[in-house]
């Protein structure tokens, strides 16, 4: 074991904790400390016997790595990289392209690596996986390689993936199988944050949410899983959910990325993007067609700035532009969106695993690329400029190295790659120097020995195509070469193994195809192979080797264990001309799992040998037990038996499917070494070839090996050491001792490829064994140091040179073999193609005839249609039989349909081809692209190409209008409508209340008087307050009409804004200050708008033209057809006018098929018919009806009746004229009449006119319609010019889009915040305002309250004043209002009623006099109307002062209001002033964000066509100058510009006027008001002249009409006058109807109640006072008592001591009685068996074991008992007994189980007893029972008190009685027991601790178990309870329960008694009232 494996073993667990408490940095370093680097570095392992040096194998180089392993690339810094290859960690030098290693720490393999993303983490993770330790994750520190910390508990066995968090604090692994667990780390301080089981199966990622905190995602095999981190109320909780695929097929995640809204992106198996949204598909995104996004899976998606990048196997790159796809709304029924990628990146040849950033500048575009192509690249992602081409850094082979070869001359290395790439490296130098790619993926490799190649140059390697090809390999200082000199195809499958025999003449190479073919191999220029043939073999070949003694044998090995020897042939065989099958005879044995077998053999053997050593102690045993019982008669098979019941064995275990031979080699002895897979690996196997049993002929376990398979094997020159590549990657070394293979004792071994995917194929020496090799399936070839004992390398003499190559083979040109025959497939083609031949020449023999035959027939038919009909034969005889002809025919109709059905799927794809071609270039025309071209002149016009506006073009202007408006309301500013004007309304009147005068005087009692005086007064008054009400409500109207200072008039405002927003001036886009306001805002929606209606702008320019280039086509067609009937009337007319005269038509252009494209696609059939067979015209009858003919024809009839000159000449075939021909014929020549020379010159000339005539109107059309063309294609070019700029322009409005849809996001987030900021200021002016307004309602409440406080009192002093009672009432009314006091519950009522008391008396002390006047010093309650006192007036006066405490109570709850409002008011003010200071930000950054997107939108080229006209950046020479920084208006803006101008002069000359004349209308109010002010100034004057000389000085009118009314009636105004008028009348009629008697009534009945009352409570309290007397006496006396009883403990301590002597001398006593009764008891037994053995007659029965009473305990128990008893008697004060009690029968309980049980067992018997006899069994059998008799006595007990004789089955039930009756008699637990019960107890415990799950589900289990298994009695000890607590304070999983939670799951009371007692036992310790439990 290295020095980590055994560190790590005392490594602790990392403990899991919901809380991690905070530590100082010093404290983490100094931990940090802890760690040595050096240490952490696996070594290799040497056996207890190994005598094998430590460096026989040293690590070299490592010429690869696992370059398809997921994510294998990290880069800790730019310029370095870092990728693991089986157990080292590479670390690539970027600028200087070299590598350094480290080795594992564990050597179990490198799981993963990653870098801390956080700049202020400088670590790298490494994760790695524990073949036999528990697999760690080490934290680096880098550049240093210090270890910081080592994670530890997170699997147990190996990892797949590490993730850090953003902020780099926190680490995430996933764990492999068995557990998958997923852990999340706090890594600083080595400890589990949270834990859990991940997933069923593999999991390739886990990753961090970049943007949301503690949410993650893992994916992997069919599944994605998203995490979040959450607070519970237990603690941090990781909840996790499954992803749903629903109606998408499952697949395989690699990529994914959380993304900030909380959506995932993941990829998948077919190249797609997933959004994942709530745990369900959302989308799922294609290119368009449907095309595939990618078309490989996707390995990595990361996210910037918007831009969506993913990668994937296919090499490409993709940046998708994402709001797109998350803005996206597909339908439910097809969630899928259809985009295309922004860019595009893409290297041929690359399989991208993964990239990585090389800068962690946002700037920098280059990335590193894993290529599981075999390689690292530097690739540029530039979006901005063009990117520099990817360059490779690192080459390796991608995939598995399947095979090496070592060079046999030279320090050289060939590797063969899956990938069908050969490498060779120079090892010592540790570089590549070559490489070539061949068409097939590459198999196995065999370099030619040099016996046979003396230039060491050539390789043989096999392919999977089933091709062995030779190359010549040329190794030259200046270059390395290789060609393929020959290639064959001896399998149609892939090529397995090549073996070569000793002598080199013969190679073999074994196939797939379950065949190994020989060839002879001849040293020629090159090596050439002969083929000689093949054998077929029971499976597919796995291994192949020579025999060491017969070395013509071949030995081959087979997929399922099948075993092959044969004879190999050493040149081709006669009978292979044909086939290349060999007649050869194998012998075939196969291989028989015997392992299962082996194991059981092993088991039984150590049963054996542990039941031997039982024996042998029992038979010690046995000897003393003699030795000390001399006498004794032992039965030694009895004593010596087993008493433990037969272990069962284990099946034997027999695979489904035979394991395969890896491989084999033959032995001296004769045998075949096997090297098994699978179940069977791990052991030597030996066969026979012609063995016959299953059984190996030898067998040994390979040391420290078993289940673990020996993937290859390679000896040393003198097989002195022995190398095994392991299943895991491990190198293993072992010494034979005289080549001995079966001791493997001695091995040293050296873990060095990947521990999961390091199978090792191959292993190779160097050519002088200085070097060792091998290669793996991880991708790995790695180079060793050999360093045997005494430097034993092969002699150098024995060491070939190589002969330099002169002469060189032709090279052939090497391609794929996939779909070529095989040697053998060849050689069966050739066979048939010669009997194919020959059956064609002996065919083309017979057509020749069958052609000779249809030649004369055909001639015959020739001359049978030259006769006439009526010679003729008729083809119907012709025919030799008409089934021939029938026959034929539907042979026709049968291939005919034959034909159909085979093209059916040809012409249905042809269809389906045309169909989609012409949806995609034709359909989506409005019109096919045609050229008309002139008729007769070489012009033409061309229509524009041109597409159909698609129909959703208007559904989206009508969706986009709404949207539109929704957008505008959307981001319409946040407004407030202004506050309302406060506008007074008039007050309603108050309800008209009874005056306070009046109170408790119905309106009856008021109206019924006879004098209407007071109905007369009360009026009036009443009349003249309401007035005095409206006159106040008609100020504060007035006064409310009165404008504010500082505030506009919201008129004002309103035109403020509109003359800033319709000034009229241009504000240019390009200023810096630009700010658009809400209507010129441009948006993505109004822009795409534009587009759309640009799209219908764009479509109706062509679309006009086209219209009238279709329209000409139309008009063409017309005019030619026309022109072809003017051409026939012409040519009428040229066969009557000679030809001198004829007039040729006018030329016109051959119609183009540019015209008519869509002809182009009418399918038509063309059928060429053979042997057409042409009717004659004889044949035919022709009938021609002619319609009535006009003049003209009558005269060319006429004039036409000159028939043609007969000249005698010989006519021909008559048979071949016309009747018509034949009528013209006249022997005699007929001349022209006068008349008909006169109407043939008529007819001339008037045929030259037509002729005229024609010819003229054909040219006049002509021209017509070429002019008609000229003008259209003239004003083609117009319209092309305004359709390219309406595209162009289309451009722009896309570029324009684009843009604001790029800036558009934020924008409205920020526009957002904006009116998120402005309504939060809004809201919080609004709260002040409320505030403000609630603290003036508020102080105007509380003033309207003093005044009506003051109200009250005037209105009281007034109704009082004069009463006899008034200072009693004045201090009624002025009593201060006091709140109830707020009492606890836990106050006695006594104190209530003492507060109350004094209370009464403090209100009885105020109230010291009534009124002095009449009553003197009189004590009165307040609370109660006094005698003579009026009742009404005492209720007015209380129901006043119940008012007046209600508005002081108002008032002063208002000011405490107040108060905390003014507070809130000023916490609102400074929220105000941050929330408006974030709104400026917000304006700000909005404002910034706008101008950036306009300067985006004004950076877009415009294209504008100008005509110079329009030019007018003129210098003053009239000469242009440069116009780049020419503003360009349009027209109308310009026109706009200078009409606005006007329309301002004119509003300013209005304004101007309407200012003047509010100057004249101010002025004039200030004339009024100053001719006012001097008016009252005026009239002042005129009253101080009257005043002085009236009242002598200026006086105040008011005051002397007060003094007056006061001087007179008391009163100060008329007001109060009336009322005391109104008083005094009142005042009367109450004395009038008032009644006296009636006043005491209440007074008397209360003072009587209370007398009782009181009366009953001292009745109460004389009873009280007897009860505790009577207590007191008892108390006295029980004191007395114990007085006494504390005199007597020293009497009674006397006497226990002298009750302990009793004790001991009883005891001794005791102990020899017990040795009486025991000796007696031996020589009873003694008696019984001699008594036994006369009554058998001397038969030997077996002997009966006496069981031995242990009684101590026994006797304790009862002395304590006894004492127990005997102090309770003394302090009984009984006589004290020394009578020793000894229990001689069962105890109640277990007599009437015992009872019961002898019932059930005569019942079961069927055995009726009388009841005397059954009580004469039970006490019987009790008496044996109680006397502890053995088991076997028992029985026999039973037995012989049966009154039957029992059979075997009554036997049975007879003992199983037996038994439970021995158990009911047992003595009681000794310690032995207690011992076993401890033991059950921690193991039960341990199993429980151990197991997962709930903690609630563990203790109440663990509970259960307990409660089940062991005694109650011994669970309730209070060790045992005191150990269950401690096992539980010390498990590591806390979590906290409650009692409640575990008590509800326990059945029993005894389980919930333990569990109460564990709870107490936790409470004593300090724990808290939870209960910790923690899962191992």
């Amino acid at each position: 074991m290295s020095v980590t494996d055994e560190g790590v073993e005392d490594l602790p667990e990392d403990e899991e904790d919901e809380e991690v408490e905070e530590e100082e940095v010093e404290a983490e370093q100094e931990h940090w400390s802890l760690y040595n680097s050096e240490s952490f570095i696996s070594g290799p392992f040497q056996s207890e016997q190994c005598t094998i040096q430590e460096d026989v194998l040293q690590f070299d180089f490592s010429f690869g790595y696992d370059c398809r392993k997921y994510f294998n690339l990290t880069t800790p810094d730019p310029d370095t990289l870092i990728f693991a290859s089986g157990n080292f960690i590479n670390f690539f030098d970027v600028p200087a392209k070299t590598i350094s290693f480290r080795r594992s720490a564990l050597g179990g393999g490198i799981a993963h690596i990653k870098a801390n993303p956080h700049p202020d983490y400088n670590h790298v993770a490494i994760a790695e996986n524990g073949s036999t330790t528990v697999p760690l994750i080490i934290i680096y520190e880098w550049p240093t390689m210090d270890i910081v910390a080592v994670l530890k508990g997170g699997s147990s066995k190996l990892y797949s993936h590490l993730d850090f968090s953003p902020n780099g604090l926190l680490l995430v692994s996933q764990g492999g199988e068995p557990d998958y667990m997923i852990t999340i780390w706090n890594w600083p301080k080595r400890r589990i944050l949270l834990r859990t089981k991940s997933y069923v199966n593999d999991v390739y990622r886990v990753k961090f949410s970049p943007y949301v905190p503690g949410q993650l995602t893992s994916c992997g095999i069919a599944h994605i899983k998203f995490w979040k981190m959450a607070n519970t109320f237990t603690g941090l909780k990781l909840k996790g959910e499954l992803g749903r695929f629903g109606k998408t097929e499952f697949s395989d995640i690699l990529g994914v990325l959380p993304m900030p809204d909380e959506k995932v992106v993941s990829g998948c198996d077919w190249g797609n993007i997933l959004v994942w949204d709530g745990g369900l598909i959302k989308l799922e995104v294609f290119r368009t067609l449907r095309r595939k996004c990618h078309d490989g899976p996707i390995v990595q998606i990361s996210f910037n700035q918007g831009e969506l990048m993913t990668v994937a196997m296919d090499g490409h790159v993709k940046i998708w532009w994402y709001d797109k796809i998350d803005q996206a709304d597909p339908p439910d029924d097809d969630r899928v969106i259809q985009i295309e990628p922004t860019y595009d990146f893409y290297t041929p040849g690359l399989m991208l695993m993964s990239l990585r950033k090389r800068y962690p500048d946002p700037k920098d575009t280059t990335y590193f690329g894993q290529d599981g192509n075999g390689g690292i690249w530097l690739i540029d992602l530039n979006t901005e400029d063009t990117p520099q081409e990817s360059l490779q850094l690192y080459k390796c082979h991608a995939g598995k190295v399947v095979t090496i070869a070592a060079c046999p001359w030279g320090p050289y290395l060939a590797s063969l790659g899956e990938d069908g790439r050969i490498f060779v490296y120079m090892y010592e130098e540790k570089l590549m120097i070559f490489e070539h790619q061949y068409p097939a993926k590459g198999t196995c490799l065999l370099w030619v020995p040099m016996k046979i190649s003396h230039s060491g140059d050539e390789l043989i390697m096999g392919f999977d195509d089933g091709t062995i090809r030779v190359s010549i390999l040329t190794i030259e200082e200046q270059e390395v070469k290789l060609m393929v000199v020959y290639a064959t195809k001896p399998h149609d499958k892939p090529i397995t193994k090549i073996t070569m025999n000793p002598s080199n003449t013969i190679l073999v190479t074994g196939g797939e195809d379950c065949t190994i073919f020989f060839f002879q191999v001849l040293a020629k220029t090159n090596v050439e192979l002969v083929p000689i043939g093949y054998i077929r073999v029971p499976n597919i070949v796995t291994c192949m080797t020579w025999h060491c003694q017969k070395a013509d044998e071949l030995l081959v090995g087979c997929l399922h264990g099948e075993i092959v020897q044969v004879k190999a042939p050493k040149e081709p065989q006669a009978y292979t001309t044909v086939s290349y099958l060999l007649k050869l005879e194998p012998q075939v044995n196969k291989f028989t799992t015997y392992k299962a077998q082996i194991r059981r053999d092993i088991k039984i053997r150590e049963i054996e040998a542990r039941k031997a050593e039982k024996v042998a102690k029992k038979r010690v045993a046995m000897e003393k037990l003699k030795a000390e019982n001399p006498g004794l008669d032992i039965d030694e098979e009895i004593f010596l038996a087993d008493s433990e019941t037969e272990e069962e064995l284990e099946p034997l275990h027999i695979p489904e499917v035979p394991n395969r031979i890896i491989w084999m080699q033959s032995t001296d002895s004769g045998t075949i070494w096997l090297s098994m897979g699978g179940y069977d690996a791990g052991y030597i196997y030996e066969y026979r070839i012609d063995q016959k049993t299953e059984v190996p002929y030898f067998f040994k376990m390979v040391p420290d090996a078993d289940d673990i398979e020996i993937s290859s094997y390679a000896y040393n020159y003198n097989k002195k050491y022995l190398i095994f590549a392991m299943q895991h990657g491990e190198m293993r070394v072992n010494k034979l001792t005289d080549r001995d293979y079966h001791n493997l004792e001695d091995y040293w071994s050296l873990p060095m490829h990947d521990n999961q995917n390091g199978f090792v194929p191959n292993m190779c020496f160097s050519y002088d064994e200085k070097f060792f090799f091998s290669c793996g399936h991880d991708g790995n070839v790695f180079s060793y140091t050999f360093q045997p004992e005494d430097d034993d390398y092969i002699p150098e003499q024995n060491i070939p040179t190589a002969i330099p190559r002169y002469l060189y083979p032709t090279p052939i040109q090497d391609s794929s073999f996939y779909h070529k025959l095989s040697l053998e497939q060849a050689s069966l083609k050739k066979e048939q193609d010669r009997i194919d031949r020959l059956a064609a020449e002996n065919k083309d023999i017979y057509r020749k005839k069958l052609r000779k035959l249809r030649e004369m027939f055909t001639k015959l038919l020739s001359r049978n249609k030259k006769l006439l009909p009526s010679q003729r034969i008729p083809v119907e005889q012709l025919e030799i039989d008409p089934r021939v002809t029938e026959f034929l025919d539907q042979k026709l109709e049968d291939e005919m349909e034959l034909v159909k059905r085979k093209l059916a799927f040809d012409v249905q794809k042809s269809e389906l081809k045309m169909t989609k071609m012409r949806r995609y270039f034709i359909d989506d025309l409005v019109y096919n692209p045609i050229i008309v071209t002139g008729l007769q002149l070489d012009c033409g016009v061309k229509m524009l190409r041109q597409n159909k506006v698609d129909k959703k073009n208007a559904i989206m202007l009508e969706l986009v209008e709404e949207k539109i408006l929704e957008d505008e309301h959307k981001r319409k500013p946040v407004e407030r409508p202004p506050p309302p004007t406060k506008v007074t309304t008039a007050k309603k009147p108050k309800d008209q209340g009874l005056e306070y005068f009046l109170v408790n005087l119905s309106p009856s009692a008021i109206v019924s008087q006879k004098n209407t005086k007071l109905t007369r007064l009360l009026q009036k008054y009443r009349d003249r307050k309401l007035k005095w009400e409206k006159r106040e409500l008609q100020w504060t109207e007035f006064l409310a009409k009165k404008p504010v200072r500082g505030v506009n008039h919201p008129d004002d405002n309103v035109a403020l804004a509109e003359a800033r927003g319709t000034i009229g001036d241009y504000k240019l886009k390009s200023d810096i200050t630009y700010k658009a306001n809400q209507e010129q805002r441009e948006t993505t929606l109004k822009k795409y708008k534009e587009l759309l209606w640009g799209r219908v702008k764009q479509y109706n320019i062509r679309y006009d033209f086209n219209v009238q280039v279709y329209n000409l086509r139309a008009e063409k067609q017309e005019i030619r057809a026309e022109l072809d009937e003017l051409k026939l009337q012409l040519e009428e007319i040229h066969n009557e006018i000679p030809v001198d005269q004829r007039k040729d038509a006018p030329a016109v252009r051959p119609s183009n098929e540019t015209e008519f494209p869509e002809n182009k696609f009418l399918i038509t059939v063309e059928m060429k018919v053979e042997d057409a067979t042409p009717v004659s015209k004889r044949s035919q009858m022709v009938i021609v009806v002619s319609p009535p003919a006009d003049l003209d024809h009558h005269e060319k009839q006429v004039l036409s009746k000159k028939g043609t000159k007969f000249d005698g000449k010989d006519p021909g075939d008559l048979s071949l004229r016309d009747f018509e021909d034949l009528c013209g014929f006249s022997k005699n020549e007929k001349k022209d009449t006068p008349w008909e020379s006169n109407l043939r010159e008529k007819r001339l000339e008037r045929k030259l006119f037509e002729q005229d005539d024609v010819i003229d109107m054909m040219m006049k059309k002509i021209t017509y319609f070429d002019t008609k063309v000229q003008k259209l294609s003239s004003q083609r070019f117009q319209v092309d010019v305004d359709a390219k700029t309406m595209d162009v322009f289309m451009v722009t409005l896309h570029q324009e889009l684009l843009i604001l849809n790029e800036f558009e996001a934020k924008e409205d987030i920020l526009q957002s915040k904006v009116n998120n900021k402005h309504t939060e200021v809004l809201d919080m002016k609004d709260i002040i305002e409320e505030i403000n307004g609630q603290i003036l309602e508020l102080n105007g409440d509380n003033d309207r309250g003093q005044d009506r406080i003051k109200v009250i009192q005037t209105t009281f002093t007034q109704a009082v004043q004069d009463n006899k009672f008034y200072d009693f009432l004045r201090k009624v009314f002025r009593k201060k209002y006091k709140p109830p006091k707020i009492r606890k519950d836990d106050e006695s009522s006594s104190s209530s009623s003492s507060s109350s008391t004094s209370t009464t008396s403090e209100d009885e002390d105020e109230g010291k006099s009534i009124d002095s006047r009449d009553f003197g010093f009189i004590k009165q309650d307040l609370n109660v109307c006094p005698k003579g006192c009026d009742q009404a007036i005492y209720d007015y006066t209380v129901k006043q002062r119940a008012q007046r405490h209600q508005i002081e109570i108002q008032i002063k709850e208002a000011l405490k209001v107040i108060e905390v409002l003014k507070k809130d008011l000023e916490i609102q003010n400074k929220k105000v002033k941050l929330l408006e200071k974030d709104l400026q930000v917000c304006q700000d950054e909005l404002e910034m964000h706008q101008r950036e997107k306009q300067r985006k939108l004004n950076d877009v080229r415009c294209t504008v066509v100008l005509h110079l006209h329009q030019l007018q950046h003129l210098t003053p020479d009239n000469k242009a100058s440069n116009i780049m920084d020419t503003l360009v208006f349009s027209a109308k803006c310009l026109t706009h510009l200078y009409k606005r101008v006007d329309e301002l002069q004119v509003e300013t000359e209005k304004l101007i006027k309407r200012h003047r004349n509010n100057i004249k209308h101010y002025t004039r109010m200030r004339s009024d008001c100053r001719y006012m002010t001097k008016r009252i100034k005026g009239l002042q004057e005129v009253i101080t002249d009257h005043m002085k000389s009236k009242f002598g000085k200026i006086v105040d009118i008011n005051e002397i009409e007060e003094a007056m009314l006061k001087r007179t009636f008391g009163k100060d105004d008329l007001h109060d006058l009336e009322e005391v008028l109104l008083k005094k009348i009142v005042h009367d009629l109450r004395l009038s109807m008032m009644d006296i008697k009636s006043m005491y009534i209440n007074d008397l009945n209360f003072w009587s109640a209370e007398i009782v009352r009181v009366q009953k409570e001292l009745t109460y309290a004389l009873r009280y006072n007897t009860s505790q007397q009577e207590l007191m006496t008892s108390l006295v006396k029980e004191k007395t008592e114990l007085a006494q009883n504390l005199l007597s403990q020293g009497k009674k301590k006397q006497h226990l001591e002298g009750v302990a002597d009793v004790v001991r001398r009883y005891g001794e006593e005791n102990t020899k009685l017990e040795a009486v009764v025991e000796e007696q008891c031996r020589q009873m037994q003694e008696l019984k068996e001699e008594i036994k053995l006369l009554k058998t007659k001397g038969m030997v029965l077996k002997a009966k074991e006496i069981r031995k009473e242990v009684v101590e305990e026994e006797e304790t128990r009862m002395w304590e008992q006894l004492l127990g008893e005997e102090v309770e008697e003394e302090e009984q004060r009984k006589p004290f007994s020394t009578e020793i009690i000894i229990p001689t029968t069962l105890d109640e309980k277990s007599q009437d189980v015992a009872t019961a049980l002898l019932n059930e067992m005569l019942s079961a018997l069927d055995i009726h007893l009388t009841k005397r006899s059954n009580e004469n069994f039970i006490r019987g059998i009790l008496s044996s029972v109680m006397r502890g008799i053995s088991m076997t006595e028992l029985v026999e007990e039973l037995i012989r008190n049966l009154p039957i004789e029992p059979d075997d089955e009554q036997r049975g039930i007879v003992e199983t009685t037996a038994e439970q009756l021995y158990v009911v008699g047992e003595p009681e637990t000794h310690e032995e027991d207690a011992d076993y019960c401890r033991e059950l107890m921690e193991d039960i415990v341990d199993e429980i601790l151990l197991a997962k799950g709930d903690p609630k589900d563990v203790m109440a289990r663990m509970i259960s178990n307990l409660i089940d298994v062991l005694p109650v009695d011994f669970l309730t000890e209070k060790s045992s309870i005191e150990y269950l607590v401690e096992r539980i304070l010390k498990s590591r999983l806390q979590v906290s329960l409650h009692a409640s939670d575990v008590a509800h799951m326990l059945v029993t009371e005894d389980a919930r008694r333990i569990l109460d007692e564990i709870v107490h036992k936790v409470f004593d310790t300090g724990v808290d009232l939870l209960y910790y439990i923690k899962d191992n």
